[in-house]
């Protein structure tokens, strides 16, 4: 639980901090990126108060994103607390949500529920909080699980024993979550496309639906350069593997307009942007 007591010298004077728990995952400044910096070792402070109702929810979702609790806020005279009903799972467009309460499990690694033909899908898992349970009860129900890599399978798990919902996670990553299937659902053939992209660990794998393309830790967008980015200080398998993996999405045409990663900023551009911004990627590997 956030400690004032813990408070991080580098935040800006104001109710809003965060605290020395932080363990650079970044969720925060993807949240709120105007109120959050990063910091050399990565953690991150409060640089800005929010002021605006738009701020405010932009904060709130990163204090309720964060996954070791390191984001608090002190009250104020005359302030209710906080409020987070309606936050998450955030809307991202039509048919997507970005489930929040991200999972000490996944240090820190975003997930997602998805609209299919067959029903809502989750990609990779946060938390098991009732929020996200009762989003999903709403909508009738989990009709899979698919894990991107063995690194970020949260409360999958609690989420399939719920919803009675399928796990699917590579063989090669298989002993990181022995509950899970290697087995295809047969049900999102016609929804969902699995691309093997083995490189940050052996087993990792993409998702594209439509055109959105759910990215585990193997491709993101970085806020500081502009371009789309991967991870080679956190290769945890192959970088040349990675980059061939990369390769041959370029290879296949495979056409995506929103990148939504496990770790790391999403980003949406027109499908002919992100094709050449993903060969300038493997170009400079």
């Amino acid at each position: 639980m956030v400690d004032p007591k813990r408070r991080a010298s580098e935040n800006v004077e104001g109710a809003w901090f965060v605290d020395t728990t932080c363990i650079a995952c970044d969720a925060c400044r993807q949240c709120a990126p105007t109120i959050f910096r990063e910091h050399r070792d990565g953690s991150s402070s409060v640089m800005r108060q929010p002021r605006s109702d738009d701020d405010k929810a932009d904060a709130t979702r990163a204090l309720l994103a964060c996954p070791v609790g390191a984001i608090g806020k002190e009250r104020m005279a005359g302030e209710g607390p906080v409020k987070i009903t309606g936050l998450y799972p955030h809307a991202l467009e039509p048919g997507l949500w970005y489930c929040g309460y991200n999972s000490p499990k996944s240090y820190g690694g975003n997930a997602y529920v998805v609209e299919t033909h067959a029903g809502l899908v989750m990609i990779d898992a946060p938390r098991f909080v009732a929020n996200v349970v009762d989003f999903i009860t709403a909508h009738g129900g989990l009709r899979a699980i698919l894990l991107t890599h063995g690194d970020d399978i949260g409360d999958s798990d609690r989420y399939a024993e719920r919803f009675g919902a399928p796990v699917y996670l590579h063989e090669a990553d298989a002993p990181r979550a022995p509950f899970a299937s290697s087995s295809w659902p047969r049900a999102l053939a016609d929804d969902v496309t699995l691309l093997e992209t083995p490189g940050h660990t052996r087993g990792s794998v993409m998702f594209a639906v439509r055109d959105l393309l759910f990215t585990g830790d193997s491709l993101a967008w970085s806020r500081d350069a502009q371009r789309l980015m991967a991870f080679d200080d956190a290769c945890w398998y192959s970088w040349s593997e990675q980059r061939r993996s990369l390769a041959n999405l370029v290879a296949r045409d495979v056409r995506f307009r929103f990148v939504l990663p496990g770790h790391g900023q999403r980003h949406a551009t027109s499908a002919d942007d992100n094709r050449r911004l993903l060969q300038d990627l493997v170009a400079r590997m």
